[in-house]
């Protein structure tokens, strides 16, 4: 079959999915080919974007985007997933096919920025960025939701699309390894924060400002000592990920008012001890991982 042919049929699939399906798997176009796809990063990305409709369930965002996603692969738009020695799925793969499918359903929505694609619209609303280097027509999606740098991008034009991206919900600055652009944390609609092997030394007080903050990703920062007080602010933060920040002390000790934290992660640290009022967090329970 010629390869237009292949996706026209491959679309009927998508059109008779459920809309929120369609939008989870539209959002995929975001990845490169051939990436693989970290299961439980992606549920935290459909759960910024709003994907994951929770108004008539008891089940947590975690469960939810998970069943989504069990949907998704029992029906071949995900393949080749990874498990860990429990049988969890760790991380999984498109089919070029199916990538082409998520490009071609989400249109302008979702664009990368490479070599070959510097398209950028006004009703463009996710951007992964290929490249080192930044078209002029990125302002043109003064709407963005969603920004994904490049890991090896070398450039310092971070100070420049923060500031005219005030819609944004979701950054990952992976790998960014140099300051943390400030102006990130006057982001007042974002929901999710990857800083990911950046190589802080601390967080500002400043993060406190991200009130609709959700997800908090700070794996692999070594040289990373404290975490600010102002932290405890963020009444809507549900995930914090400390994985392999060796040198962090431990946690504030007013953590207890993080009431919504559901997931909580720091695997590698040596934490001498631990705050007195995390076990006040309930909804902790069945989500902390030591």
């Amino acid at each position: 079959m010629q390869e237009d042919n292949i996706l026209s049929t491959l679309n009927l699939s998508y059109d008779h999915l459920p809309s929120h399906l369609k939008h989870c798997f539209a959002y995929c176009a975001i990845f490169p080919k051939d990436c693989e796809i970290d299961m439980g990063n992606l549920i935290y990305l459909w759960m910024a974007q709003g994907y994951l409709d929770s108004s008539n369930s008891s089940q947590s965002f975690e469960e939810i985007g998970f069943s989504y996603f069990k949907n998704l692969l029992s029906m071949y738009f995900f393949q080749d997933d990874v498990r860990d020695r429990r049988s969890n799925i760790e991380t999984c793969k498109m089919h070029d096919l199916m990538h082409d499918l998520a490009i071609l359903v989400a249109g302008e929505e979702i664009v990368t920025l490479s070599k070959s694609n510097g398209c950028v619209e006004k009703t463009t609303r996710q951007i992964s960025f290929d490249i080192d280097y930044l078209p002029r027509n990125s302002f043109n999606a003064k709407k963005a939701r969603t920004v994904l740098l490049d890991k090896r991008n070398k450039c310092n034009w971070e100070n420049q699309i923060f500031p005219e991206f005030e819609c944004l919900r979701v950054v990952d600055l992976g790998d960014y390894r140099r300051e943390v652009p400030s102006s990130i944390y006057n982001l007042k609609h974002l929901r999710y924060l990857d800083l990911s092997f950046v190589g802080i030394i601390e967080l500002p007080d400043s993060i406190a400002r991200l009130q609709k903050l959700q997800v908090l990703i700070i794996r692999s920062n070594d040289h990373l000592v404290r975490l600010p007080d102002s932290i405890v602010r963020l009444q809507n933060l549900q995930v914090l990920i400390l994985d392999y920040c060796g040198m962090l002390q431990g946690l504030p000790k007013d953590i207890k008012k993080l009431v919504d934290l559901r997931h909580l992660s720091f695997y590698r640290c040596n934490f001498s001890h631990m705050p007195i009022g995390i076990g006040e967090l309930t909804r902790l329970a069945n989500y902390m991982h030591l």
